[in-house]
């Protein structure tokens, strides 16, 4: 495409959906090699590499043409930068990037006459100190037009921010007296569409030393890789509209360099010169580096300009709340503060919407519309706040009364009455100067498509429906400050209900003394009965001969003593509700082995989460962890000390207990038809339970799974 068929440039709506990030071609100012990222063959190339680099490109490796010991590896978004190349005639630098499988090197012949690294180091220190001093945006923006005009040498440097919708403003510039200024004049998102933006994000400085020139095709015998993404080559070739948009404002020349700030594209420094000029790789770089400390800076401002305003906003709603006294009801307070909380957010008219009833100060909308207001923010959930400084743009029916709120905070308390605070601000009519007509589109005389205005004069336009936009401080504070004042109403109320209450639970005191007594004295016969049994079987089982009959009154023993620790442990205190059932079963098996074998304290691990659960419940899980210790004693490793593992945790319906060992296990088809595992079968069913076996080669893992009612407890 020579420089004379870009005036004939597609539809201006293919913009957004334009293929820019793979355009087969590069600028001429450069050369462009493309390898296999594994062999390090090149397989295509773009520009003069024949005359340049190397005759012979394609039968040969890309670490061999640029004279690398070994072929870089060089990840997604990162660069590999050269030191210097050397060409037939002339030295290069460049930089190696990754893009579909393949290595790609973009080289631009050194300069002879270029700044040395130390005046640059010098300028960025220098121009650092400077963007510290600068104690507002204003400035700081003026002083970073300046540095990057030094650094660049173009004639027009603009300082270019984006505001909402994606349009742009130009916030400062530094210019030669020839150059037209465009000082804060605004730039329709369609210039820069949504895909160049995401192009700015990962290509932080791009550069068009001349706008007529002719881009330079990727040649390869392989088709797909003249299509490769560029979009990480500075060489990439511009879009033809793009080149038609510097030819109308007369820009010969120019680069842009992003500003980033916390991960978003916060502006451009745009530069344009009348003629065509270059800027060398160690000023790209500087440029790199005053653009992070530029960045940085404005996140610095921003953040203090948003604590003060945080300050100022606090102090207004707590002299607002100091009215709020002893009475909690909110028409009362209304009544006194609501002027302030007015004003406190600069807002022309405030009200109040609560279950049903309205409160509202200077100027609103009419008192009908404001509750629907409320629904409709409301249809932004789960957003609590909606704010917005054109509302008869979102809401259709606003347009009746956009003279008195144009702009709008909308807070929902978080209260069963349905409570919301509601900021107003009215209209503001806004004057735009447009760095020409954003509206108007030229008509190709030739294709008859649209290509980019023509004109960049200043052109103005009134807009309406629009109000003074809200701070990021100010809906903060609108949040903050409605449920500062629920909460308090809330407090106060509490404080009413806690008075009567104590009055009542000082009845009732006498009621729950007697039944605390009585509870513990039904516990401690419980508890002693336990004991007498347990104790009797004991004696039965010592009388009796070695057999069946020992080890059956053993075991009833066992689980005689088992019921009586459990119940020990969970009414041992004044609360049997819930219990904490990780901590219960840890204190439950240190008693079991305290009672066996030292062998077993050392060979078992417990990891046991916290969980929350009902005491008849956690009497049937201790139970049950009972039968499955002493299942693993006795069968797992032939009655000898052996590795047993207990393992309690949450699940998303309940929770999960599992007992592990690395015993004999348990043979196939096997079936357990004891009174033990009878029992533990039937305490399974008490809780709605599962429970399963599975062999782990060596062992066996036994899991009981739990549902629970309410989840919420756990």
């Amino acid at each position: 495409m020579s420089s004379s068929d870009i005036d004939q440039y597609v539809d201006l709506s293919a913009c957004e959906v334009a293929p820019i990030h793979t355009p087969g071609s590069i600028q001429p100012h450069g050369l462009l090699l493309i390898a296999d990222a594994e062999t390090g063959a090149i397989v295509g190339v773009a520009g003069d590499v024949e005359g340049m680099i190397a005759a012979d490109w394609a039968k040969r490796t890309l670490q061999d043409v640029l004279g690398l010991p070994d072929l870089p590896v060089v990840e997604e978004n990162q660069r590999y930068f050269l030191d210097s190349v050397s060409g037939v005639r002339d030295t290069f630098v460049g930089q190696i990037i990754a893009s579909d499988g393949h290595l790609i090197a973009e080289l631009e012949a050194m300069n002879a006459g270029e700044v040395p690294a130390h005046r640059f180091l010098s300028l960025i220190e220098e121009c650092e100190a400077r963007f510290e001093d600068a104690g507002d945006l204003a400035p700081l923006c003026v002083q970073a037009a300046r540095t990057f005009r030094r650094i660049t040498g173009f004639d027009h440097v603009m300082i270019y921010r984006f505001v909402e919708d994606a349009d742009g403003i130009v916030v400062a510039e530094d210019r030669a007296p020839h150059m037209r200024s465009y000082l804060r004049h605004q730039f329709p998102a369609a210039d820069i569409p949504r895909q160049a933006r995401v192009l700015y994000m990962r290509n932080k400085f791009r550069v068009i030393p001349d706008a007529a020139y002719t881009p330079v095709p990727i040649r390869s015998a392989d088709p797909a890789i003249v299509g490769i993404d560029l979009s990480d080559v500075n060489l990439r070739s511009v879009a033809p509209i793009h080149l038609v948009y510097l030819k109308n404002m007369n820009v010969q020349a120019s680069a842009s360099v992003s500003i980033i700030r916390d991960g978003k594209l916060w502006g451009l420094v745009a530069c344009h010169n009348a003629t065509p000029r270059n800027i060398p790789m160690p000023s790209r770089l500087a440029c790199l580096t005053v653009a992070g400390a530029l960045s940085r800076q404005i996140g610095a401002l921003e953040t203090t300009d948003l604590y003060r305003a945080r300050l100022r906003l606090r102090a207004h709603q707590d002299a607002a709340l100091r009215k709020l006294g002893t009475r909690s009801d909110l028409g009362h307070f209304l009544a006194d503060a609501g002027e302030d909380l007015r004003k406190m957010l600069h807002a022309d008219g405030f009200a109040v919407v609560r279950n049903g009833a309205l409160y509202t100060c200077g100027t609103c909308p009419p008192d009908a519309a404001i509750p629907e207001l409320v629904i409709w923010a409301k249809s932004f959930s789960p957003l609590r706040t909606v704010s917005t400084d054109r509302l008869s743009e979102h809401c259709s029916f606003a347009k009746a009364f956009r003279a008195e709120a144009s702009g709008m905070i909308c807070t929902e308390a978080l209260d069963e009455d349905e409570t919301a605070f509601l900021w107003f601000r009215a209209e503001k009519l806004k004057q735009i100067d447009w760095a020409g007509n954003p509206h108007k589109m030229q008509t190709d005389t030739q294709s008859g498509q649209l290509s980019p205005r023509a004109s960049f004069d200043k052109w103005s336009e009134t807009v309406h429906g629009r109000a003074s936009e809200w701070t990021m401080g100010e809906v903060e504070a609108a949040a903050r400050v409605t449920q500062a004042t629920m909460e308090a109403l809330l407090n106060l109320r509490l404080r009413e209900m806690n008075s009567q209450l104590n009055h009542a639970l000082a009845l009732n005191e006498d009621l729950l003394a007697e039944k605390d007594g009585l509870m513990r004295e039904v516990n401690h016969r419980v508890q002693n009965s336990l004991s007498l049994v347990g104790s009797f079987l004991r004696m039965q089982a010592r009388s009796a001969p070695a057999g069946d009959l020992r080890d059956g009154l053993m075991d009833a023993q066992r689980r005689i003593m088992a019921v009586s620790m459990v119940h020990r442990k969970l009414y041992g205190a004044n609360g049997v509700e819930t219990v904490d059932l990780g901590r219960y079963l840890d204190e439950l098996v240190q008693d079991v082995l305290g009672s066996s074998d030292p062998g077993w304290s050392e060979a078992t691990q417990l990891t046991l989460t916290p969980l929350d659960v009902s005491a008849d419940k956690a009497v049937n899980v201790g139970l049950i962890l009972n039968e499955l210790m002493t299942n693993s004693q006795k069968y797992a490793y032939g009655g000898q000390p052996g590795p047993i593992r207990i393992d309690l945790s949450p699940t998303q319906q309940g929770f999960r207990l599992s007992v592990t060992d690395q015993g004999i296990g348990k043979k196939a088809g096997a079936t357990s038809e004891g009174f033990g595992s009878s029992m533990i079968q039937a305490l399974v069913q008490r809780i709605d339970g599962t429970i399963t076996e599975t062999g782990m080669e060596p062992g066996l893992r036994t899991t009981l799974t739990v549902p629970m009612s309410n989840p919420a407890r756990i």
